[in-house]
């Protein structure tokens, strides 16, 4: 099930959606405000879907074929497209959000298990995450990418002291300068990269924090929510403000 809060944090109890049911595994989401749609990702089903925000929640089936294990999702808002990752086929793709039928093949090659995806679609580009195989003692590290969302341009900004990248997120700072926000839930921090001068931060670790498996991570009003998961199969939501000085 998915299911939404108000972040104002009056009645966390209140659906401010109507909630997302029937659901095998679903392992990406995104939304267009605008339009009022929710996309998700069902890795079982082999499905991706789109239901309203409003009214009666009205679901469809968006993309049913030739999908293996889709693990990211991004609305791109401008160019009224959908970019997904696929873990199973190792590739990035993208399809039309008017007619679904209209997809292309993205992105492939050096990619191992692609994950998380964003775009930042006022600039053209686009960034993702892919985590290595094997065992990690012996596993070179995971990496961040990006391209211009036409698929050139490729190149790997984040390729050391990372391994299961995940959550990313864009912020605008102070000063005009873009910083990429994510988590990495096998080294148990939140880091961050200034896309202009490529200076990289750590907020937030298991050393200094009560912090276990970051997963998700979601940026709203200078505030950054990000879930973790825990033996216990349970998601808990916290909440970190970090303000640039």
């Amino acid at each position: 099930m998915v299911r939404g809060i108000d972040l104002d944090g009056s009645n966390t109890n209140l659906d401010v959606i109507v909630p997302v049911v029937d659901l095998s595994r679903p392992t990406a989401m995104d939304f267009h405000a605008e339009a009022g749609h929710l996309y998700l990702a069902d890795s079982q089903e082999l499905k991706i879907r789109r239901q309203a925000l409003s009214g009666s929640g009205d679901m469809s089936d968006f993309i049913t074929e030739g999908l293996n294990n889709v693990m990211g999702l991004a609305v791109d808002w401008v160019g009224g497209n959908l970019y997904w990752t696929d873990e199973g086929l190792q590739a990035v793709y993208v399809a039309s959000l008017s007619d679904p039928s209209s997809r292309r093949l993205l992105l492939f090659k050096n990619m191992t298990h692609p994950r998380s995806i964003i775009v930042d679609a006022t600039s053209g580009v686009l960034f993702w995450s892919d985590w290595p195989s094997g065992p990690m003692m012996s596993a070179k590290w995971g990496k961040i990418d990006t391209a211009w969302m036409d698929g050139t341009n490729r190149r790997t900004i984040v390729e050391e002291d990372t391994l299961w990248p995940n959550g990313l997120t864009l912020d605008n700072v102070p000063g005009g300068r873009r910083r990429l926000f994510w988590c990495d839930s096998y080294l148990q921090k939140i880091e961050s990269i200034d896309l202009e001068t490529m200076e990289r931060r750590t907020h937030i670790s298991a050393k200094t924090h009560d912090i276990s498996r970051p997963y998700g991570l979601a940026y709203h009003n200078q505030v950054r929510f990000h879930s973790t998961f825990r033996v216990t199969e349970k998601f808990h939501l916290l909440s970190y403000s970090w303000l640039y000085r």
